[in-house]
């Protein structure tokens, strides 16, 4: 192999890591090389998009299975990089299965669901309050707040998560109810 080459562990092509190269960001394979045709695919058809909330301010980031994209890096939203690192394949039988996170130190899941991609099916109860004031209202809380979509094995559903911090649990309720 040439200087300066290595093998990429996505596509296991030879490429150009000094100038052309990443390193793993997320996963089992955090630390190792990805070509950048691999990285811009894990980016472009992401097994999650989660939003961060902040004060009004929603950011998005796209995690794929070597990295997560957004605008910000680890240290100005590292609750995101944390949840991200928690995300994984669940398998139901088979190919069939989704991906899910879980809850960072300190933070609740207080929406696990998903809903119809196509025919917005299972959208009810506290989904549906959520769907109304996030998606349709466009209200987006003071408070902070982790909203993920996980990608599932079903093209036509999405999974739904929303993280809140424990103290924020009772002002969640009432933003949803209000």
């Amino acid at each position: 192999m040439k200087k300066g080459y290595k093998k990429c562990t996505c596509c296991g092509e030879p490429f150009d890591y000094e100038n052309l190269g990443f390193t793993a960001e997320i996963g089992d394979d955090a630390g190792k090389p990805v070509c950048e045709n691999c990285w811009s695919d894990d980016g472009s058809d992401p097994v999650a998009t989660i939003i961060w909330n902040s004060q009004g301010d929603r950011d998005e980031f796209w995690l794929g299975n070597y990295s997560l994209h957004g605008e910000w890096d680890e240290s100005m939203r590292p609750e995101v990089w944390e949840y991200a690192r928690l995300v994984n394949w669940q398998g139901s039988g088979g190919y069939r299965g989704s991906y899910q996170g879980k809850a960072i130190a300190g933070w609740v899941n207080v929406i696990d669901d998903w809903f119809g991609t196509i025919d917005g099916a299972n959208v009810e109860d506290d989904l549906a309050k959520f769907h109304k004031k996030w998606q349709e209202q466009k209200e987006t809380p003071e408070f902070d707040m982790i909203v993920a979509f996980p990608r599932t094995s079903n093209v036509c559903a999405c999974g739904i998560e929303v993280y809140v911090r424990e103290a924020d649990v009772d002002q969640f309720k009432n933003w949803l109810d209000s």
